[in-house]
């Protein structure tokens, strides 16, 4: 989350005017706010409607299989943009993950992945062919050089979060209360799922933590061979390195831990 169209409490509908406006630092996606501790504003400003239409879509089918994301609650406009109403997820997210945390994660992405839907999602931005594409396009050479050390094969059938991150899901305590900001789900490989997982909450000090990666497997509740997983986990790594570099953040830390998964190929 995060915010890159600032607004004021003025433009909001009347029925949350008494409410604390409390803009969001984490992200580089849509921006949101918080609305007090009730609800969370998603102002979309540069998505088309038929878009903003299939992440409703997504969220009902979602709730309809007893996940847990929030609820949309309401919509408006502000200035030509569409914001959605969700409701707030009660806990926090992990700054440092537990092996239980990881394994609810896991268990999550099982459920998710067994959706059935009947309106269509992008697909092919989770691709091979769309990281050369990014990488030669913006001439990144430090992702360019690693692209060869890469063998996997994604697949397009399942639908997948995406973008996974720490930062997209709530805990109290080792209990998972909510996953949220689907705005990126496509159809892709659900490798590429657990892959942006296991790079983002089974890495210790840039290093692989095995019984996080294995409890991870274990909530997923399937038999995963790690050398062919590991080709996965490099390309989400490289994946995200070339966006944040793209994005102008920082890369280097997603290159250094794809340079130490390269080891265990």
């Amino acid at each position: 989350m995060g915010v890159k169209y600032k607004i004021e409490k003025s433009l909001l509908p009347k029925r949350y005017q008494n409410f604390f406006l409390i803009p969001t630092s984490d992200g580089v996606s849509q921006s949101v706010y918080l609305l007090g501790n009730q609800f969370v504003l998603k102002i979309f400003d540069d998505r088309p409607k038929t878009q903003i239409d299939k992440e409703i879509k997504l969220h009902q089918q979602m709730i309809k299989h007893n996940l847990l994301v929030p609820k949309i609650v309401d919509s408006f406009e502000i200035d030509g943009g569409v914001v959605l109403v969700y409701e707030q997820i009660t806990g926090s997210s992990p700054k440092e993950t537990t092996p239980a945390q990881v394994e609810a994660i896991g268990e999550f992405l099982a459920k998710l992945h067994k959706i059935e839907f009947d309106f269509d999602l992008d697909s092919g931005k989770y691709s091979k062919e769309s990281l050369e594409s990014l990488v030669d396009r913006y001439n990144i050479v430090p992702i360019k050089k690693c692209l060869d050390f890469v063998e996997c094969n994604l697949k397009e059938d399942t639908l997948i979060h995406a973008d996974l991150f720490r930062d997209n899901a709530k805990f109290i305590g080792n209990r998972l209360s909510g996953v949220y900001d689907f705005s990126d789900a496509s159809i892709g490989d659900r490798y590429f799922d657990l892959g942006v997982v296991a790079i983002s909450w089974c890495i210790d000090d840039l290093n692989l933590n095995q019984d996080k990666l294995q409890a991870l497997f274990s909530g997923y509740s399937e038999e995963i061979c790690l050398k062919e997983f590991v080709e996965y986990m490099k390309f989400v790594s490289l994946y995200y390195a070339a966006t944040r570099y793209i994005g102008n953040r920082d890369y280097k830390e997603l290159l250094e831990i794809f340079d130490r998964l390269k080891i265990l190929s």
